[in-house]
């Protein structure tokens, strides 16, 4: 930890240009220590250059797996001129595949299957990673399942990636997910994190009844905000008269958490009564 850290003072954030060079710094280390070899390729010991899966043209790899042409990161001699889409997509392609090569290293690591290596090799790049994307824009993180997200604070993280289930697999606790998903996910629009708040919305309407014994009034204030707020309504968001970028978050987090609360209560009060 440096004098900055230990005193309390604040990361500069990051722009484009500064997320660019740090990624490139960061995957090249890897690169180096030998954990895209099977991606990306090595020079052995003789000097000549083994190709992996996408040495031989980078840019037509990723047109064929993200869709588009993108830059090759590795050695290269001038910065890319990447996009925020460029890098993202990049890192979420080298997280699926890095993996780490050195024998010597497993070892020393204790590393004996191929999905200890593999489970090490991501957290080693998410820790990495998040370091600095969460200091880019409105901060971002990379998941363990390889999706960029919008970065969740520590104290709300358990209703996002520990959110009670209800028990309706089908009704209820996927559409649940699928909204938390959709709504942080990167790339996610107005439209889409509308959506989302529809789709939490339609899950608490499964078992309202429930919800108006557990919480009372404050039962009509949740679904209230879905009137308010014109969710359930067809007007062009530029309409509505309120800021969604400030608004759509706290609905989110108050739906999030008037679900998971209820769903613990009731739990409790059940196995109270066993």
């Amino acid at each position: 930890m440096y004098f900055s850290e230990r005193n309390g003072i604040e990361k500069d954030k990051l722009v484009l240009k500064d997320l660019i060079e740090v990624f490139l710094i960061i995957i090249n280390d890897f690169a180096k220590d030998k954990y895209f070899d099977d991606f990306y390729g090595f020079e052995d010991y003789k000097g000549d250059w083994n190709h992996g899966r996408a040495s031989s043209n980078f840019e037509s790899y990723t047109h064929e797996d993200v869709g588009r042409k993108i830059f090759d990161p590795f050695y290269p001699q001038k910065t890319p001129k990447y996009t925020e889409a460029d890098v993202f997509d990049l890192i979420e392609l080298l997280y699926k595949h890095i993996y780490l090569k050195n024998r010597f290293l497993q070892e020393d690591l204790g590393l004996e299957s191929i999905d200890d290596i593999r489970e090490y090799s991501k957290n080693k790049f998410r820790e990495r990673i998040n370091k600095q994307i969460m200091r880019y824009s409105k901060g971002w993180e990379l998941q363990p399942n390889g999706e960029i997200r919008e970065l969740v604070s520590e104290m709300l993280k358990p209703i996002v990636d520990e959110i009670a289930v209800y028990g309706n697999e089908k009704e209820v606790d996927l559409r649940i997910r699928r909204a938390i998903r959709h709504f942080l996910k990167y790339g996610s629009d107005e439209l889409t994190k509308k959506g989302a708040l529809l789709e939490i919305g339609g899950a608490l309407e499964r078992f309202r009844d429930e919800l108006a014994k557990k919480l009372g009034p404050e039962e009509n204030n949740i679904f209230h905000l879905l009137n308010k707020f014109d969710l359930r309504h067809n007007k062009l968001l530029k309409e509505t008269g309120y800021d969604t970028k400030i608004y759509y978050p706290w609905i989110f987090y108050t739906f999030l958490s008037t679900f998971d609360a209820f769903v613990k209560l009731r739990n409790r009060e059940a196995e109270q009564n066993e």
